[in-house]
């Protein structure tokens, strides 16, 4: 997602005080935090 995106998406919601950047690494840290599947 884009910032662009993301500003029109959370245009009144309260996910934009955390910004895209928060968000981005928000998603990061719980993709490494999330247990791994195994094959």
């Amino acid at each position: 997602i884009t910032e662009e995106v993301f500003k029109d998406v959370f245009v009144n919601s309260p996910l934009k005080r955390t910004k895209h950047k928060g968000m981005k690494r928000n998603i990061e840290f719980l993709k490494k935090a999330a247990p791994q599947e195994s094959a």
